[in-house]
């Protein structure tokens, strides 16, 4: 039994984008032999888990990296692909090991696969053009959602891991100041979500698909992840770096060493038209969406709760919600420098004092 390559996965200093393809392609590998090896390997887990966060926090964090290279498609989506398979890697293995498996390095470094991806996804081919890249330029992205908050309160045993978290926060700050809408936050299909469906169906000639982006973007209908798999992965290494910033363990258990589950990620559409995802390697009846960080989900909700009240309005309130609104506080009265009771007092104000009021 040929030994997995723990060692040198790749080169010592990523200098371009096939250094990176490189160094993510025998991750990969050495991922892949673990996985196949760990019923005579005990620690394959453990060793899995070291190499993948190893592997991701040596990634370029800056934007402008990523931007100082000419691109060629099949390079950007052979790397897609490995950062879609190191999270999933990554997934598995902290939910073999547990409470084992150290929360802050996983969130980090499944946070810095998420900002390498995003980066990567966004660039333009020089060889052949990408549709991906086109309908993510017209402003969206991954999000860092609650990984502030949730890395927060977690340990950072190295120096390095606190100093891969500032370049990321950074990177998302950066994104969000250049108008960049977050999409795939939580497991609504929201505005950001459709939009993103509805700009890579237009891309591809699909015509108006709107009315069916949840089933679109989970799968089921297959018309746009079949022509366009970069939405899939997209849409998996957004949900992956959200489930593993979670602050702690992963609210699931390990899977029998023997026992046939599915290894990747399964999404469908709720009745609700929320979506919701199974696999690796839990049951069919096992939620993955179930472990999602609380500090996200109620953050979306309270984004949630104040959309909804400003479309509700005052008109929309029952009678005993308009009992209990508080009154408007303006003063129209402080503006002008007059006394203004009612409608027809302001019909009376000389215009000069409205001056500035069209």
């Amino acid at each position: 039994v040929a030994p997995a390559e723990l060692v040198e996965v790749g080169p010592e200093a990523i200098s371009g984008p096939e250094d990176m393809a490189q160094l993510l392609g025998r991750a990969v590998g050495a991922c892949l032999r673990l996985h196949n090896q760990q019923a005579m390997l005990k620690c394959a887990q453990h060793l899995c888990f070291s190499l993948v966060v190893r592997v991701l926090l040596w990634l370029p964090l800056d934007a402008f990296w990523y931007e100082g290279f000419e691109w060629k498609l099949e390079t950007q989506h052979f790397i897609l692909q490995a950062l879609h398979s190191l999270l999933q890697a990554l997934a598995v293995a902290a939910i073999a090991l547990g409470p084992s498996a150290d929360a802050g390095p996983r969130a980090v470094a499944a946070m810095a696969g998420a900002v390498a991806f995003d980066a990567v996804a966004r660039r333009t081919t020089k060889n052949v053009s990408s549709v991906f890249s086109q309908a993510l330029a017209q402003g969206y992205g991954l999000g860092a959602a609650a990984f502030a908050s949730e890395s927060a309160e977690q340990a950072m045993p190295f120096p390095w891991l606190g100093a891969a978290r500032s370049r990321i926060l950074e990177y998302f700050e950066a994104a969000a100041m250049a108008g960049r809408r977050p999409v795939m936050q939580s497991m609504e299909v929201g505005e950001g979500e459709v939009g993103l469906v509805a700009g890579c169906a237009w891309l591809l000639g699909l015509g108006p698909l709107r009315g069916r982006a949840a089933v679109l973007l989970s799968g089921e209908d297959p018309v746009l992840v079949g022509q366009l798999p970069q939405i899939g992965l997209f849409r998996d290494v957004a949900f992956l770096s959200l489930l593993l910033s979670r602050c702690g363990a992963l609210p699931f258990t390990a899977a029998p060493p023997k026992a046939v589950m599915q290894t990747g990620l399964m999404w469908k559409t709720q009745d609700t038209g929320a979506l919701t995802v199974r696999g690796l390697h839990q049951g069919p009846q096992c939620a993955l969406e179930q472990g999602l960080p609380t500090g996200a989900a109620a953050e979306a909700q309270r984004k949630k709760g104040v959309l909804a009240r400003m479309k509700k309005g005052l008109l929309g309130l029952s009678r005993a919600e308009r009992r209990t609104a508080a009154a408007s506080q303006a003063d129209p009265s402080l503006l002008v420098g007059e006394q203004l009771r009612t409608e027809e007092d302001v019909l009376f104000v000389p215009s000069a004092k409205l001056r500035g009021f069209e």
